[in-house]
């Protein structure tokens, strides 16, 4: 396969198909394929349709700034379930704790919230081997020692 062929298979025309995605319509970023500069896992607003070649171009909710052509494959449809709809409807308190996380799934703590949680543990060391089960502790002190 020649570079061509790969170029090809980047930047297939969309041979008339009925694009995906309109404009207006809620995305979500799935991957970042061809370097567009739009954060993986945010939602934005197609702004523009290129029918030709079934790339996108967005606008960022959060700075409502446009960045570069988005091919189909890495975009999905927005949930109306998404965060600006729970930012609508749930209490202040529990914005607040889930603004503490990142990602969208698994929800992780944010390194600065981890950070100091961390931090107010007294005795890490023994709270993390009082919480441990006792095989994995066997198993940690006999490795050391090797």
């Amino acid at each position: 396969m020649s570079c061509i062929d790969d170029l090809n298979d980047i930047f297939r025309p969309n041979d008339g198909a009925p694009a995906r995605f309109a404009a207006g319509q809620r995305v979500r970023v799935v991957r970042d394929s061809m370097s567009h500069n739009y954060p993986v896992g945010e939602c934005a607003t197609v702004s523009i349709v290129d029918t030709s070649d079934g790339t996108y171009q967005l606008i960022d909710a959060r700075s409502g700034r446009t960045g570069g052509w988005v091919p189909e494959r890495d975009l999905e449809s927005a949930s109306a379930l998404g965060w600006e709809w729970l930012q609508t409807v749930l209490p202040a308190e529990d914005l607040a704790l889930l603004r503490a996380f990142d990602g969208l799934h698994g929800l992780n703590l944010a390194q600065p919230i981890r950070d100091a949680l961390l931090g107010e543990v007294p005795n890490l060391k023994a709270t993390i081997l009082r919480v441990t089960p006792e095989p994995l502790q066997r198993a940690a002190t006999t490795r050391r020692k090797k």
